[in-house]
Formats: structure tokens, sequence, C-alpha cells
């Protein structure tokens, strides 16, 4: 009876340990994934800066190109 217990206990003592191995293994899988998101979500942002940067860049020499080809054509109209 008493090697039955001593069975039991080492048999719950161990189940006991997978459990506690597989919490902390679930949270330190979530808390790996939890920071690549948080990097990814980052990352993303700076992506989104640079690209509406890069918009505005372009917007901003676009109009200039389009005014300095306006003052053109207004002085080639002049001269005429």
């Amino acid at each position: 009876m008493i090697q039955k217990i001593e069975d039991l206990k080492t048999k719950y003592d161990s189940a006991m340990d997978e459990l506690t191995q597989g919490k902390i293994d679930f949270e330190r899988e979530k808390a790996l994934k939890d920071q690549k998101l948080n990097f990814q979500e980052t990352r993303l942002k700076e992506y989104q800066d640079q690209m509406q940067s890069t918009i505005d860049r372009y917007e901003e020499r676009l109009k200039s190109d389009k005014e300095d080809a306006s003052k053109i054509l207004e002085e080639k109209m002049t001269r005429i």
C-alpha cells in the first residue's frame, strides 16, 4: 500500500513537473512572439513614415518643377 502511494506521489510530481514545464515553455514562446510582433509593428511604422516622407518630397519636387515650368513658359510668352 505504501509503495502504491509512493508511486502515485511520484506520478503526481512528474505530471506537475510536466505541467509546470509546459507553462514555462508556453510563456517563453508567447514572450518571443510578442517581442517579434512588437518589432514588426515598429518596423512597419518606420516604413510607413519613410514612405510618407518620400511621397512628401516627391510632391514638393513635382510642385517645384511645375512652378519652374510655368515660369519658363511665362517668360517665353512674354518674349513673344
